[in-house]
């Protein structure tokens, strides 16, 4: 799967026109204590033998790839048990920041700045897409 992946990400810089090495995809699971939930709920066997929570699965994957930053967000997360799930194996020497108390975005100039942060200046100057993100950004984030 990672090669897959990997060849959508050089077809995403291609088409942005960014090189990789300046390229980083942001993958965002939110409400992760849900998967924390499944983990105990329903494993997964990715080797037809072995159960495995599925939160470390979807870790693995995904922090796995270069050009690409996986985030775990959500409220009321148990820390221990994602030491747990990511405790072990492959996980071991990856250790993870926690951030707690970031904000939110209640108001929309202070969400397009943040996002401004996160984007070249090429984007904005589109002003029709630019402010079409924009407005979905603010519909979709308020508050978060």
């Amino acid at each position: 799967m990672h090669p897959l992946i990997q060849a959508e990400l050089r077809k995403l810089c291609d088409l942005l026109k960014v090189p990789e090495r300046q390229f980083t995809l942001f993958i965002v699971v939110d409400e992760v204590q849900e998967t924390i939930a499944l983990c105990q709920e329903e494993p997964v066997y990715t080797d037809g033998i072995t159960a495995r929570p599925i939160l470390r699965e979807i870790c693995r994957v995904w922090s796995g790839l270069s050009m690409s930053r996986l985030v775990l967000a959500g409220t009321g997360i148990d820390y221990h048990a994602i030491d747990e799930i990511l405790g072990s194996g492959t996980f071991k020497d990856r250790p993870y920041a926690q951030y707690h108390d970031i904000g939110a975005f209640d108001n929309f100039g202070s969400q397009v700045a943040y996002i401004r942060r996160y984007f070249p200046d090429k984007f904005a100057q589109h002003p029709p897409a630019w402010a079409s993100f924009l407005s979905r950004a603010w519909t979709w984030l308020r508050g978060r």
